[in-house]
């Protein structure tokens, strides 16, 4: 992607993603090219230069000097080895890429020549120039072989692949199909209004698509030049057309700066991008979904007339993450209807007058839905108008535990529309609570306000790993809890002080210490708390477990599954009811704590179905990241939540831990602190946002952790770290999949010695304190070790021969003997001599 500031932008069409170029041209840019061994990137300018830039590592490697103005084209031969550009000066030049000489000079123009291209055999080089005519040269020694001259100026020639033909296409839309032998047009291409800015070819060859400063997009039979359909999308000149290498998918683009992806079977758009930077920008789909990123979010507003409506609002309906990566893969989109019109929330007109609030609404063609008021950015109040009139009172003494005393807070109101999918901008108003130092009065008790208030740290840590059967059942859960316990409670105390830290701990080994993490203790936890904390105080959550997402498309939550689910079926409400916690559930208990400052960890697998083929594990589920996201914007809280996608990939860590859980816990030992010292909310959750996928390289079904935080908020700390905190951290540990031992005689293992192996294999990896290992219940994992071996019977005697393997590669051997009748013995042996191998 080339941009008129200079820069050169790279998109990888599988990810999604925006990359800029180490360095840029000191001018605008007129073509970017790939060579074709996918190593090198070439682009000119109208600095009069060329760059040639290694692929790998997007930085430049040589600058090709000699053209006397701007240097409009630039092409590579099929091998690789030359590049050849072409300029205003009226010449076209070529270029050895390994010393950046030039080798030739292509002369006889009379104007400034537009284009330059190598044909597939990489002999014959086609210019083209707006003196009206195109040339052919010999790509050896640089000789003259054809010249055709058309009535206006040449915007761009190129060969046709596999074809003794060229394209030549130039303003007031002439186009046509010419052939090299005769230098006889072949066919005329009537249709483009104005300049026609690029042609492409089907990889078959069979088929054009050109664009043009008409906005059209223009595809063309090559056998019979017959139109065969015309684009209209674009809202600006289309600048470039190009296939997909298999021809499946056509690319465009347009001077506005955006890019439209287009199926070619039936020529349906498929998606549209925005660049908004160098790293934002924005994905939207034709039936009104949309992808953003964090950045392109904030610069993006919904205008109707002159009233604004906050675009972060239009998530709750439209919002698709990883919109581009699903498009391309095909995946099935959630089906949304496109704003016909908007329904209206009515108009507010609020005023504060002797501690209430009052609101008179004005009702517009959607309706009154929900009032909700805000306090310092958190909601207080999710709906002050359940009987839906247009004039409303309250009392915000009412709401005396939220405010900080004698200071200005600021009093939030937002109204939706009657459908409740719409709302308004939150209409502010300052507010100071003197009351709250005043004497009693109106039943209002007072609160005594410290200029010095220390601070209170409030945090809930629950870990799930023993559920109602053995289905969900999980070993990390548990641990993972009771280490985030210790290193929270370790750092807070230090920034805090003891005696103004308040952590509750559940999870289902309670001989540990810890309370049953059962769904009705977690929520008297979280009500203890929203009756003695303060505004200036710090809440953190920390779940550990399974999770899932259930409900309708709009209105789907994020659940975490407490120690009486017995699966991640959630249709039964009577089980939603009492044993899994909704994100809607989260949100009433957090914004019923007063404390300002609050941060989410959610490290939970969310499945439970332990998968035999590891190339079946799904991403997490989009629908859990809008309902996180819907939750930070209610509550202020910063989330970070790093879902494995399934109970294998969960327990398979080398760690013996969840990785979301192991990262925050290297972070918070050293690598991620501030100044060395303190813990930091962002630099953490950012830490820990970047390793996990790096540590999951080889344990797969994990993606980027999700991060989000309330708008324009800022960080803060939560903890400090000194020479006497010990963050516990596990130690990298080999994984091992089933072991497989068969009878020499009868091919088959009767005796069990595989199944007694991996039971063992199991009790040592199990537990808070896993012995050195950690064994997964499947057939195949990727630098997985695996005992195989084959035995012998004579009687109750075993002689066997056994093997250890590391991705289906021997890295051990040895042979023991032992007793059918006392197999835990033979086992304890194999264990030893496994043992000895990893040493």
């Amino acid at each position: 992607m080339a941009g008129g500031d200079g820069n050169i932008k790279v998109w990888d069409i599988q990810k999604g993603m925006i990359q800029d170029m180490s360095a840029r041209h000191r001018m605008w840019l007129y073509s970017v090219a790939l060579s074709p061994n996918g190593k090198y990137y070439a682009s000119s300018s109208g600095d009069s230069t060329a760059i040639l830039w290694d692929r790998s590592s997007n930085r430049q490697f040589r600058i090709l000097k000699g053209h006397t103005n701007e240097v409009s084209s630039v092409d590579f031969s099929p091998n690789s080895k030359q590049v050849v550009t072409a300029s205003a000066d009226e010449t076209a030049r070529v270029w050895d890429i390994e010393t950046g000489n030039q080798k030739l000079e292509l002369k006889g123009h009379s104007g400034w020549v537009s284009t330059a291209q190598y044909n597939l055999n990489g002999d014959l080089i086609l210019t083209a120039s707006f003196d009206s005519t195109a040339r052919i040269w010999d790509a050896r020694t640089g000789k003259e072989l054809l010249k055709i001259k058309q009535n206006n100026s040449i915007q761009l020639a190129q060969f046709i692949p596999e074809r003794q033909q060229i394209f030549i296409g130039g303003y007031e839309g002439q186009a046509g199909i010419w052939s090299v032998q005769t230098g006889k047009k072949i066919w005329e291409l009537p249709g483009h209004k104005g300049s026609i800015n690029s042609a492409h070819f089907s990889p078959d060859g069979k088929h054009l698509a050109t664009g043009g400063d008409d906005k059209s997009i223009r595809i063309w039979d090559i056998e019979t030049g017959q139109q065969l359909r015309v684009i209209q999308a674009h809202r600006n000149w289309v600048m470039s057309t190009q296939y997909s290498p298999n021809g499946i998918l056509l690319y465009t683009t347009s001077t506005n700066g955006s890019f439209k992806l287009w199926s070619t079977d039936q020529w349906k758009e498929l998606v549209t991008v925005y660049p908004i930077d160098s790293i934002d920008h924005v994905a939207i789909h034709p039936s009104g979904l949309f992808d953003a990123t964090p950045g392109a979010m904030d610069k993006m507003y919904y205008l109707l007339g002159l009233e604004i409506i906050e675009f972060e609002q239009l998530k709750e309906r439209y919002y698709e993450p990883g919109l581009y990566q699903k498009v391309m893969k095909g995946e099935p989109l959630r089906d949304v209807q496109k704003f016909e019109s908007l329904d209206m929330y009515p108009i507010m007109k609020p005023q504060i007058k002797d501690d209430t609030l009052g609101i008179h609404l004005q009702i517009r063609n959607g309706g009154v839905g929900k009032t909700s008021i805000f306090i310092n950015n958190k909601e207080v109040l999710a709906d002050a108008n359940l009987d839906r009139d247009t004039v409303l009172s309250i009392d915000l003494k009412a709401f005396a535990k939220f405010y900080l005393p004698d200071t200005v807070n600021q009093i939030g109101i937002r109204t939706w529309n009657a459908a409740g999918w719409l709302k308004s901008q939150l209409y502010t108003l300052d507010y100071v609570p003197r009351f709250l130092n005043q004497k009693g009065q109106d039943g209002v008790e007072p609160l005594t306000h410290k200029e010095n208030y220390q601070p209170h740290y409030y945090a809930i840590v629950v870990g799930t790993s023993d559920y109602n059967g053995d289905q969900l059942d999980l070993r990390y859960a548990d641990k993972d809890a009771n280490d985030m316990k210790l290193a929270l409670g370790q750092t807070a105390q230090l920034l805090f002080g003891a005696e103004n830290v308040h952590l509750e701990w559940f999870s289902t080994d309670t001989q540990s210490g810890s309370k049953l993490a059962s769904k009705e203790h977690i929520k008297a936890a979280f009500d203890t708390f929203a009756l003695t904390a303060r505004p200036e105080d710090v809440l953190t959550i920390y779940f550990s477990g399974h999770g899932t997402t259930y409900g309708g498309t709009e209105n789907e939550q994020f659940y975490y599954l407490t120690k009486d689910c017995f699966s991640g079926d959630l249709s039964d409400p009577a089980i939603r009811n009492n044993y899994a916690i909704s994100t809607e559930e989260l949100t009433e208990w957090v914004n019923a704590i007063p404390a300002r400052k609050q941060v989410m960890i959610l490290d939970a697998c969310s499945s439970g179905k332990v998968v035999e083929d590891l190339l079946a594990i799904r991403n997490v589920p989009t629908s859990q990241i809008r309902a996180l996201d819907r939750m930070k914007d209610r509550t202020g809280m910063f989330v970070l939540a790093g879902s494995a996608a399934d109970k294998v990939s969960y327990e398979a860590s080398q760690f013996g831990q969840g990785l979301l859980t192991y990262s925050l816990l290297l972070g918070m030992r050293g690598a991620a602190l501030r100044e060395n010292r303190s813990v930091d909310v962002m630099q953490l959750f950012q830490f820990a946002r970047d390793k996990v996928p790096e540590f999951a390289g080889d344990i797969g079904g994990i993606q980027t952790p999700t991060l989000a935080s309330p708008q324009n908020a800022s960080s803060f700390d939560i903890g400090l770290v000194t020479e006497g905190v010990e963050i516990p951290l596990e130690e990298v540990k080999p994984v091992f999949i089933r072991s497989s031992f068969f009878n020499d005689e009868s091919l088959g293992d009767e005796i069990s010695l595989s199944g007694t192996l991996d039971a063992h294999l199991l009790d040592m990896s199990a537990g808070l304190t896993p012995r050195g290992i950690i064994f997964v219940d499947v057939n195949r994992y990727k630098n997985a070790y695996q005992v195989r071996g084959r035995y012998l019977l004579s009687g109750d005697q075993i002689k066997l021969i056994g093997r250890l393997f590391r991705d289906n590669e021997v890295v051990g051997e040895f042979e023991l003997q032992g007793s059918k009748t006392d197999l835990d013995s033979l086992v304890n042996d194999i264990l030893a001599e496994v043992k000895k191998i990893l040493e």
